[in-house]
């Protein structure tokens, strides 16, 4: 027993501390590995480094609940030892609920990364991110059909930058969308999007209940709609105003 507890955690499921999990990760254990989460380690861009500089296989990553930074997000945008990641979650953990902070700057090294090709679906929630973020997920990574984007700044400008993306789920909650920024996503065909606790009002709903394919589920609780009555024609039990 003293000696298992001298040599640390056997795997990186059990390891919090960043030597046990570097000396795990060193010694091969994400050989044959097609997913990995870390969260709640509370750890910073060195872990971000570590992973994107070690040959694997990994398919989804989730780094939710630690604090990689821009640094860490530009060394996973820049590894060549990604191109199979097909899920990336940089989320807020529960013990670590501010997110990984990776910022408008980190985005957009996601977004013109070449290494992430593959990237189907990220989670960039509570992140630092504001306009120039929305702009930058307008046209990359090229892959991605969600993404999502709650609590942070984008706007109306930066709904506006990826309204043009063609994805399956967008989330956006929580992000000072007005008319104008629901306006600009009445174009896209979304199958499901989450606009909850913005601030849109009645021209907003109007256009999205004229332009989204009615067959999609819309989040819009917290908005104060003045008048839901054209959604709940359009979306039916689709449309979710709680």
């Amino acid at each position: 027993l003293l000696l298992l507890l001298a040599c640390g955690p056997s795997s990186l499921d059990e390891a919090t501390r960043y030597d046990d999990i570097s000396r795990l990760i060193e010694g091969g254990a994400l050989s044959g590995r097609t997913g990995l989460a870390l969260r709640d380690r509370g750890l910073g861009p060195e872990l971000a480094e570590l992973i994107a500089s070690t040959p694997n296989d990994l398919v989804e990553l989730d780094l939710r609940g630690n604090l990689i930074g821009t640094r860490g997000a530009m060394a996973l945008a820049n590894s060549s030892e990604l191109s199979g990641l097909e899920t990336l979650i940089l989320a807020p953990g529960r013990v670590y609920v501010d997110g990984n902070r990776i910022g408008d700057a980190g985005v957009v090294s996601l977004a013109e990364s070449s290494g992430l090709g593959a990237l189907t679906k990220l989670d960039l929630t509570k992140n630092e991110l504001g306009p120039k973020a929305g702009a930058s997920l307008g046209w990359g990574p090229p892959a991605l059909t969600t993404l999502i984007l709650d609590s942070n700044a984008l706007g109306d400008a930066g709904a506006g930058g990826v309204s043009t993306r063609e994805l399956d789920t967008l989330h956006l909650g929580w992000n000072g969308v007005t008319d104008d920024g629901a306006i600009a996503l009445a174009s896209g065909s979304f199958t499901t999007l989450l606009l909850a606790h913005n601030e849109i009002g009645q021209a907003g709903a109007d256009a999205l209940a004229a332009g989204l394919p009615k067959t999609g589920t819309l989040y819009l609780a917290g908005n104060g709609i003045p008048d839901t009555s054209g959604l709940e024609d359009r979306f039916g039990a689709g449309l979710r105003l709680e």
